[in-house]
């Protein structure tokens, strides 16, 4: 039975009552701390220690019957620097949820589990070799107390789910597959969000986790005849629909008003009959259902909860036919899971992806990248096809052995100089020098970062103009690329800024940290003779264009079609000694 919804008829009765009981004041809500250790897996980075500094303003004192405030929750997040060998361009900031799990402990015995999702805000990362903090905020629900004691908030369960961003804003995405928690057990991904990344955490062993206590003292609860609860409640069900019915609700001083439907503790209907048809529902689904009895005062009693399963389908009982499924394995740690579109009478609206029989994945495309793996192991994937009605198919199956790693470049860095040429309406050539640094997988597959320093140049606009340029090349995500057969490729994606231009060396015509291209300029470069022991062999060579400018000051619209345009030629060497 729950507390009244509006004023009882026993007001004035329970206000006398009342008065004889405020010489103990409730105590104001006070700042309770405590600091934890994780261990929390990170993609690509791994197993990384976390630091949680837990703040929750929770009243000292409380009186029985009496609703507590929404309180206010805070997490301060510390993280060790994000850099590793797999993950050589570093997120600029981070922003997303920390799932909190906690427990009340009850005065009576027993604990009541509540779950507090905290917001984090955009955090910049202020360096990628400096630690990162970040505080989340979020509201403690509000508690009623049945029984006088000692009460206490424990935490239970720490993780976050993150949406990690670059230096220009875009999104960070770490390749999405199977999430393992630091045991190694795969966890069930949060969200369908690609932009996203769960990290599991782990509590350090040996660690207090009480975060606060307080008291719950002796109050007046007016018990005003409430109406009785509902009973016989039952389901009758279809694949969408549940039709509840129950006995009526009598009411001791008073009339019953109506009946608040719940499903799966959400109210989704008030009626003043004693049947309702709840739709809506997903095929083959278990849900929870009860009804509340109101009375004219407001006074609420529920019956016991119902547990209905609804069917598989209505009339379509034909399953889709299974999914062919393949594997391209890239690396020791990745594979990417393709499958043939299956085929059904009504029509397929998706596909579960299963490692063994843990479900990692729905999706509604025929691939899905798989991240996380370990080298040297077998796994075995499962693809299930399913249709409106809730029919699966047989599963479509690949085992995929991730191998050993054969031959590694462990984020070997060559420094590098060279010229580029620009052949647009500017012409001329900028000094080059930069550094690149790669990982050579098994499978001859390369990942990396190419960088390159802030280039100035002499150079001649439309044939006759002087002018010097300061160009800068910022990266955006990883280089890509392969080794094969003596030839290095690779392929990276650079946001070029125009730093500074200036006719005849002195007269400022455009330039500042904003001026940049609209577009990312691709940039595919390839060295011949190259091999492990030297991986630029003859040189890197290439071409790229530039789109037009923005941000670049009132003279953006003459400076632009002087650099917009393709031909452009860059050619860089290893540099001696380095």
């Amino acid at each position: 039975m729950s507390r009244s919804l509006s004023v009882p008829r026993c007001l004035v009765v329970g206000a006398l009552v009342a008065l004889s009981t405020l010489g103990a004041a409730v105590t104001p809500a006070a700042a309770s701390s405590l600091e934890l250790s994780y261990q929390c897996k990170i993609p690509l980075i791994g197993q990384v220690p976390v630091s949680v500094n837990y703040t929750l303003d929770v009243p000292k004192t409380w009186r029985v019957g009496d609703d507590t405030p929404r309180f206010a929750v805070s997490a301060e997040v510390t993280l060790p620097a994000l850099r590793s060998s797999r993950l050589v361009v570093v997120p600029d900031s981070a922003q997303g949820e920390v799932k909190l799990e906690s427990s009340v402990v009850l005065p009576q015995g027993g604990s009541l589990k509540v779950k507090v999702p905290l917001q984090l805000p955009n955090t910049v990362f202020p360096a990628p070799s400096a630690t990162v903090q970040g505080v989340a905020t979020g509201t403690y629900p509000s508690l009623v107390f049945d029984e006088p004691g000692p009460a206490s908030v424990t935490i239970d369960k720490f993780a976050m789910n993150l949406r990690f961003l670059g230096v220009e804003g875009e999104p960070y995405a770490f390749p999405s597959g199977p999430i393992f928690d630091i045991e190694g057990n795969p966890v069930a991904p949060s969200d369908n969000d690609p932009d996203t990344t769960d990290i599991p955490c782990n509590v350090d062993a040996g660690q207090e986790t009480t975060v606060a206590t307080f008291e719950i003292e002796p109050g007046f609860v007016c018990n005003c005849g409430l109406p009785s609860a509902p009973t016989n409640l039952a389901g009758v069900p279809s694949a969408t629909s549940v039709a509840l019915s129950w006995a009526a609700a009598t009411d001791p001083d008073g009339t019953v008003a109506g009946y608040n439907v719940y499903r799966d503790s959400a109210r989704v209907a008030t009626v003043f009959g004693t049947s309702y048809n709840v739709t809506g529902l997903s095929p083959d689904t278990e849900y929870s259902f009860k009804v509340e009895a109101v009375d004219d005062d407001g006074a609420t009693s529920a019956s016991a909860p119902v547990t209905v399963k609804t069917k598989l389908s209505d009339g379509d009982s034909v399953a889709p036919t299974p999914p062919t499924v393949t594997a391209k394995r890239p690396t020791t740690t990745t594979a990417t899971l393709s499958w043939s579109g299956s085929t059904d009478d009504v029509g397929v609206v998706g596909y579960d992806v299963f490692l063994g029989d843990t479900l990692i994945a729905t999706t509604t495309g025929l691939t899905k990248e798989i991240v996380g793996l370990s080298v040297g192991t077998e796994y075995l994937f499962k693809v299930v096809a399913k249709d409106a009605a809730g029919n699966r198919s047989t599963p479509g199956t690949v085992t995929v052995d991730t191998g050993v790693v054969i031959e590694t470049w462990d984020t070997l860095v060559t420094n590098m100089s060279g010229t580029a040429t620009l052949k647009t309406m500017v012409k001329g050539s900028l000094p080059m020098r930069g550094s690149v640094a790669l990982i050579l997988w098994p499978s001859g597959d390369l990942s990396g970062e190419l960088r390159l320093g802030d280039s100035l140049g002499r150079l001649t606009a439309l044939g006759f103009l002087p002018v010097t340029a300061k160009i800068g090349f910022v990266p955006s995500g990883q280089t890509t690329g392969s080794l094969q057969g003596g030839v290095l490729r690779t392929r990276s994606l650079m946001r070029i800024k125009v730093k500074e231009v200036k006719l005849f060396g002195a007269i400022p015509l455009a330039g500042g940290n904003n001026c940049q291209t609209k577009q990312l300029t691709e940039l595919n470069l390839t060295a011949n003779g190259a091999s492990v022991a030297s991986p630029l062999g003859s040189g890197l060579a290439g071409t790229f264009a530039m789109s037009d400018l923005n941000g670049c000051g009132a003279l953006n619209g003459l400076v632009s079609p002087w650099t917009a345009g393709g031909g452009n030629t860059i050619k860089l060497s290893a540099v001696p000694g380095a």
